[in-house]
């Protein structure tokens, strides 16, 4: 999943707006997948169902956090290896300490996921380093990207948001909680957590208008439209419906499942915007 994030926000977002500026990536293939393998690494450490392997949690962070660190030394931005290594104290802390946490533990997990779109930005220092003078002369502005990736980040936080809960509620109903949890359905109960999950989603439907109403109306094709609809909006509307009504795990199961692919739809959208 992490991976399909920034591959798609490489080369479905930020590659057609190089393009059409005769702007060429600075950053080697080979550089870009030791980035995207450096969050897979801090994921997977701080993401993992097993609280077992201590040593195996603090190798893979390690791993990430110097992978990012040689990336953001190549990319000249030094001052964010800080902000690379809270992310993978932030995931580690989760897991062993908020990951049965009211709300903290969702929170976390939905933060990670909305700045991995923003890693791909870094594509973007050494383009201002080789084509500076050019970018000055030509009153090009990579505006529309930034707030691009901060729509998807927006999309990301949201969904995964309501995902968690939806995981924790499926846990919660199958009994695989003990008296230590604190998640959110454990606290608040089924009901309050329904109506939860139901009101984040309605945020993002909100947010996903909004969107499209003063950012993409003026540049999307009709496409767009029915695509935002049909593979967003109305599933989520479903999903709604379907958590109204969910009584037992195997019902949230299904919904967390659907949750996923309007997850990916929401990411592939990049692809039917630049296309």
């Amino acid at each position: 999943m992490i991976a399909f994030i920034q591959y798609v926000m490489r080369y479905a977002a930020l590659l057609p707006v190089m393009r059409s500026y005769g702007i060429e990536f600075q950053m080697s293939g080979v550089m870009f997948f030791c980035l995207a393998l450096s969050t897979i690494c801090i994921a997977a450490a701080g993401l993992i169902n097993e609280r077992k392997s201590v040593k195996e949690h603090i190798m893979l962070s390690v791993a990430g956090v110097l992978l990012g660190v040689y990336v953001i030394l190549k990319t000249g931005a030094p001052n964010l290896i800080l902000t690379y290594t809270a992310v993978a104290i932030m995931l580690l802390l989760y897991l062993f300490v908020y990951k049965h946490h009211f709300l903290v533990g969702n929170i976390i997990v939905a933060l990670f996921f909305a700045i991995v779109p923003m890693f791909v930005l870094l594509d973007i220092l050494p383009i201002y380093r080789v084509y500076g003078r050019f970018i000055l002369e030509a009153g090009v502005n990579f505006d529309f990207i930034t707030y691009w990736f901060s729509g998807v980040s927006a999309f990301i936080f949201l969904t995964v948001l309501s995902c968690e809960i939806i995981k924790d509620t499926e846990d919660f109903e199958n009994d695989n909680v003990t008296c230590d949890s604190r998640t959110f359905p454990f606290i608040m109960g089924a009901p309050y957590t329904k109506w939860t999950i139901i009101v984040i989603n309605t945020l993002n439907i909100v947010f996903l208008c909004l969107l499209y109403g003063f950012f993409l109306r003026n540049i999307a094709a009709w496409f767009s439209i029915f695509y935002i609809l049909l593979f967003l909006i109305i599933p989520i509307l479903f999903i709604n419906l379907k958590i109204h009504k969910a009584v037992i795990g195997a019902d949230y199961r299904f919904i967390g499942n659907i949750m996923k692919m309007i997850l990916l739809a929401g990411v592939a959208y990049s692809v039917v915007l630049w296309w």
